[in-house]
């Protein structure tokens, strides 16, 4: 027997819809009715989540965040730059440390866009010397990043020294203290080798040396911070205690914008900063 002979013996043929029974019909159609409203209902359930996630408003501190930096940060109109929020963080994106972090993240990336320039800039040095930042097209971005960039680290530094750090060493682990005069210490070494490239003309080898010993040192007290003091500050403090740092952390930036009203070259005493501030209650 033929293949084609089998398969019309041993199964039933296959019925085109017009075919079939009124009621097999009608069987088909429903299913398929109840099949397409389940589809629109969890595309609708779908679109509703998201829009009150994005008009929920333990999100709205994210998107104020945002506009807080558009407004005020060092950074802002920096070419690339944009701001870090979306509607999608969640609302621990409040909370002071993690605000640390996406300060560390913008500090990252922008040591990390000075690359990109470097060698044609070094070429433009060495053609038109000190006038190379007036004269060559790389110098000058380099040159405008590097403000915007030491800029925000200063003011980053400002605002732990007076709003994290403080609580830090009343509330952190016993390694607290040490972690806060590293920390201070850190600041310090970043501020000195700042001051150190701005005082030689942009893309001299001084200069390059002020920038590359800012950078190994923000990249090792970015690495300390991130692993020791923050984790600490965390296990020790509550969730709403940083929050409200948070705010207090966004306001400083409102305050101060491009740093308006702050001393932002002076270096610390680590011992003295601590001695200062291990005092007061533990709240």
């Amino acid at each position: 027997m033929s293949s084609a002979a089998g398969l019309r013996a041993g199964s039933p043929r296959r019925r085109h819809a017009l075919q079939m029974p009124s009621g097999e019909a009608a069987q088909l159609l429903r299913t398929g009715v109840v099949a397409g409203a389940v589809v629109l209902l969890v595309t609708l359930v779908s679109v509703c989540v998201y829009n009150v996630g994005v008009t929920d408003p333990s999100v709205s501190a994210s998107a104020s965040r945002s506009t807080v930096l558009t407004e005020h940060a060092p950074m802002t109109g920096m070419p690339g730059w944009a701001p870090t929020a979306s509607p999608t963080r969640t609302p621990r994106d409040t909370d002071i440390s993690m605000m640390v972090l996406d300060d560390h993240a913008a500090f990252r990336r922008w040591f990390a866009f000075m690359d990109e320039f470097e060698e044609q800039a070094k070429d433009e040095y060495e053609k038109h010397g000190k006038d190379a930042e007036k004269e060559g097209h790389a110098t000058r971005k380099l040159a405008s990043i590097w403000k915007a960039l030491t800029l925000h680290l200063e003011i980053h530094a400002d605002a732990e020294e007076k709003l994290l750090y403080p609580k830090l060493v009343r509330k952190g682990g016993k390694d607290a203290k040490d972690e806060t005069k590293d920390a201070i210490g850190d600041h310090n070494k970043i501020r000195d080798a700042i001051a150190h490239a701005d005082k030689h003309p942009v893309g001299s080898a001084e200069w390059w040396k002020g920038v590359g010993d800012a950078r190994v040192e923000n990249t090792d007290h970015l690495g300390e911070e991130e692993d020791e003091a923050l984790p600490d500050f965390r296990r020790h403090t509550s969730r709403k205690e940083r929050e409200a740092l948070g705010e207090k952390w966004l306001q400083f930036y409102k305050d101060h914008p491009k740093g308006r009203g702050l001393d932002l070259h002076e270096n610390h005493d680590p011992d003295e900063y601590v001695k200062k501030y291990d005092k007061g209650d533990k709240k």
